[in-house]
């Protein structure tokens, strides 16, 4: 064996073990990211209770707050269900968690519901680009993800997703108001560009960006019907 090979071995070894290092982490973060995209999708317990009337239950409690093992009770969903819901619910900015000393956890709205009656909107299942503008201006072109769940009842994590194609699209943008603390942030939609003065300019978008909207719409609702389908 030549003095190189000596010394070859050694370093192939460790581009080896590199290279299966490397494959091992990006087989980690595509089941990670494959995972949390079917844990926020929509589930069977919005059929039990939607996101809609599940913050209206949190709204309606004497002193506004709604722990776990309550929340099973009032929903009949399962805790595992109901858990899943109070986090997607909380990341995505709509509520806001306490908990006691001996770390019994509280939920509670992180904004008052705004009453209704709310608006007609078209009669498509998903949010249409002439609905976001219909919205806008009944909540003061201030508009959260909260608001278009009570005005649509669409799940939060389906608005979500519909709103970055508008963002996407440079119609809207999203707006941070923090505390004066520092401690905690509200999350916005604004008008962006010139929608901002011209709202109307979305018509020459409208019929592109709905079609988009819709598959992205019948993509949730398939995904949904496999889970609610069981075997036969």
């Amino acid at each position: 064996m030549s003095f190189c090979s000596i010394y070859l071995m050694p370093a192939l070894a460790i581009v080896g073990m590199a290279l299966l290092g490397a494959i091992a982490v990006l087989l980690l973060v595509l089941w990670l990211y494959r995972y949390s995209k079917a844990y926020y999708s929509p589930d069977a317990s919005h059929i039990t209770i939607s996101d809609k009337a599940f913050l209206e239950l949190i709204a309606d409690q004497n002193d506004g707050l709604l722990p776990v093992e309550k929340a099973i009770k009032l929903t009949g969903m399962t805790k595992a269900e109901t858990k899943k819901r109070f986090t997607i619910l909380t990341q995505k900015g709509l509520l806001k968690a306490g908990y006691t000393s001996s770390f019994k956890y509280y939920y509670s709205l992180k904004q008052p519901l705004k009453k209704g009656p709310y608006p007609v909107l078209s009669s498509d299942p998903f949010l249409t680009i002439g609905d976001l503008m219909i919205l806008f201006k009944f909540f003061d072109y201030r508009l959260s993800i909260q608001d278009i769940c009570l005005a649509t009842n669409l799940p939060v994590t389906v608005i979500a997703n519909e709103m970055k194609v508008f963002i996407k699209e440079k119609i809207v943008a999203e707006l941070y108001h923090t505390s004066a603390d520092g401690m905690t942030s509200n999350k916005f939609y604004i008008l962006q560009g010139e929608y901002r003065d011209d709202p109307d300019k979305y018509l020459e978008l409208q019929k592109e960006i709905d079609l988009d909207l819709s598959k992205l719409y019948a993509a949730h609702t398939q995904a949904q019907d496999d889970k609610v389908r069981k075997p036969t």
